[in-house]
């Protein structure tokens, strides 16, 4: 076993993901973590401590501010943690051309991997380590998600997911995918040659739903794994009711 980080070692499964990281530049981290915010203070504390507290520590934490107006910087720069790497748009894109900040993101990640992240929401401790492990098993798959527990404004969980979000096969997730998205952003790795070979969408308010489709369509896999490793905030202030908002 190739030792890299105290992350990296906590569970045997690792061992081969070491391997491959190694194999491809050992000066990089195995993950890249690309989260874009705006104005997001109000659960931006939670979502960057449950990055920066997962059991597998080799990542960089890519933080997008698209020029926010509330506290969001200052939360953001009351972190000291070296694997934060924080990136500042003088002009907001807004919700509608959010796939240009992800994709600008991309364009700085030095990892394997591309763990995509939301500032309202909140991952498990082991979601990084069980994702990479899982894409590590499995190289014919382009990306893999995790099912989710959908949460309020207060942390409580609530009924919110329909039953398709806990489908798991990359044939059920793409048969699913023709007529809604199943997939919680928030939750998705992607392998970081996918991001390179396909970028997320420009101009278009459904752009990690459009990307997934633009995979499938052309033979990539998703999977999922059958267990909640991220918490999914639902509330008035996500992108996604603003993005809804915006058409009405």
């Amino acid at each position: 076993m190739v030792y890299l980080s105290d992350g990296l070692l906590a569970n045997e499964n690792y061992s081969n993901v070491t391997q491959a990281k190694v194999g491809a530049n050992s000066c990089s981290p195995l993950i890249s973590v690309v989260m874009t915010v705006f104005n997001a203070e109000k659960y931006l504390r939670a979502a960057i401590e449950s990055v920066l507290s997962q059991t597998l520590t080799d990542f960089e934490f890519i933080i997008i501010n698209d020029a926010s107006t509330d506290g969001t910087k200052k939360i953001i720069q009351s972190y000291h943690d070296p694997r934060i790497v924080y990136v500042e748009h003088s002009v907001n894109y807004g919700a509608s051309r959010i796939g240009t900040s992800v994709n600008e993101g991309i364009k700085k990640a030095r990892g394997l991997y591309i763990a995509r992240m939301d500032g309202d929401d909140i991952c498990l401790p082991e979601r990084f380590a069980e994702q990479a492990a899982y894409l590590e098993a499995h190289p014919d798959c382009a990306a893999v998600a995790t099912t989710a527990e959908p949460i309020d404004n207060q942390d409580q969980v609530i009924n919110y997911y329909p039953i398709f979000h806990k489908l798991t096969s990359a044939e059920d997730i793409k048969e699913q995918l023709i007529i809604s998205n199943c997939l919680v952003q928030s939750s998705m790795m992607l392998r970081r040659s996918v991001c390179c070979q396909f970028a997320y969408p420009l101009a278009t308010r459904a752009e990690d739903y459009t990307l997934w489709l633009t995979l499938v369509s052309n033979g990539m896999k998703i999977e999922k794994i059958d267990r909640d490793l991220i918490k999914y905030r639902v509330h008035a202030d996500s992108v996604s009711y603003q993005a809804a908002a915006e058409d009405h």
